[in-house]
């Protein structure tokens, strides 16, 4: 069987009535999908916002833990003599 066969061909007035008619049957489901995805969008975003602001808040912390470490404990070189 050959696609292109006129058994397989609609008419261009079928295709505009098609296209252009103003009676959508699946047009609330499709705005409702629209919606969900949306939402669903929406959430993996503000994940994705609350694992990069945790992981520069622990950045953050742990920088100024070890500054303070360092400023607390200062190590000096002890006068070393050689025979």
């Amino acid at each position: 069987m050959h696609f292109f066969s006129k058994k397989y061909l609609t008419r261009d007035h079928e295709l505009v009535i098609n296209y252009t008619s103003s009676i959508n049957e699946n047009e609330p489901n499709t705005v409702e999908e629209e919606n969900k995805m949306m939402e669903f969008m929406m959430t993996m975003a503000v994940i994705a916002l609350v694992f990069v602001a945790a992981t520069i808040l622990v950045a953050l912390i742990s920088g100024g833990l070890l500054r303070l470490k360092n400023g607390l404990v200062k190590r000096e070189a002890k006068n070393v003599t050689h025979k």
